[in-house]
């Protein structure tokens, strides 16, 4: 389902459909709304620094900002914009553990445990969270394409292993789903936007 720019996956509206019967619906509820607020706020930014948006699909893994032209539109970005743009959502995820705080109702205070995971969560540099990016912006800005996409590759497997370690350590095993789409992407990647052009202009030669 669309709406304007903004997508919704099946599996989040099968989600709140699931919540209803288990009595979950507003905690989950108040958890997308965490998601939403966190995925605008880079939205916002994007629209700032004037780079276009094809969408924003919302999942019930999180969100995914699809640009328009991602290669282009990165390198029109200067480094400190790239910064803000990929911290913002941790930023806006603080901000509400703060207003949660300050209300102090005993109900939301889940959200405050939440967000304090999302905070460190996102922070990890796997693709595509913003720890990522953000290594990605940093390291595009020292070195070439090819060797930022080798020294990437390696990191995020690391990330990747030491994650699912302590998923068991620590038994956290309703993570094991978002780990798989992780690793998903980690293989995806091979054939992401610096192969294909690498492929493409290999075959126009």
């Amino acid at each position: 389902m669309k709406i304007a720019k903004i997508k919704i996956h099946y599996s989040l509206i099968f989600l709140l459909i699931l919540s209803l019967f288990t009595g979950s619906f507003f905690n989950i509820l108040g958890i997308l709304c965490s998601i939403l607020l966190h995925e605008l706020g880079h939205v916002i930014m994007l629209n700032k620094f004037k780079v276009n948006i094809k969408y924003l699909e919302l999942s019930i893994i999180g969100g995914i900002i699809e640009l328009e032209k991602p290669q282009q539109e990165a390198k029109e970005l200067k480094l400190y914009q790239k910064i803000i743009i990929d911290s913002v959502g941790v930023i806006v995820n603080v901000i509400i553990i703060i207003i949660v705080s300050i209300l102090d109702f005993e109900t939301l205070n889940y959200l405050i445990t939440y967000n304090l995971l999302m905070i460190v969560f996102n922070l990890i540099p796997i693709i595509p969270l913003d720890g990522y990016r953000l290594l990605n912006d940093i390291l595009t800005s020292i070195y070439d394409e090819e060797y930022s996409f080798y020294l990437i590759k390696r990191i995020d497997l690391v990330c990747l292993i030491m994650l699912l370690i302590v998923m068991f350590i620590l038994k956290f095993y309703g993570l094991f789903l978002i780990w798989c789409f992780l690793l998903f992407k980690y293989f995806r990647y091979k054939v992401d936007d610096i192969k294909i052009s690498k492929i493409y202009n290999l075959l126009k030669k």
